[in-house]
């Protein structure tokens, strides 16, 4: 499927760090396929962007909490090297 040429993009949840995940994400980067990880950003070899979540912000912010700035994601963009809260 990754060298069909049919797929614009994958977004990959990462929930370990393995060597399984290290050859899926080694043949999506050989492939030339567009990723983005969930949960926690891939070796920076692979140059992939990531979107993790920050369960306690949110879910501070989901009771109405105001000692904490911001609530919800931190974007990483790939080859960028910068993050920010979204």
């Amino acid at each position: 499927m990754l060298r069909s040429g049919r797929l614009d993009g994958v977004v990959v949840r990462l929930v370990e760090d393995s060597a399984a995940s290290d050859a899926l994400l080694a043949a999506i980067s050989s492939a030339r396929v567009p990723c983005v990880c969930l949960e926690r950003p891939a070796d920076t070899r692979f140059g992939f962007g990531s979107v993790g979540f920050d369960d306690e912000r949110g879910a501070f912010a989901a009771g109405g909490g105001r000692s904490r700035p911001s609530a919800g994601r931190t974007v990483r963009g790939a080859g960028a090297g910068q993050s920010r809260d979204a």
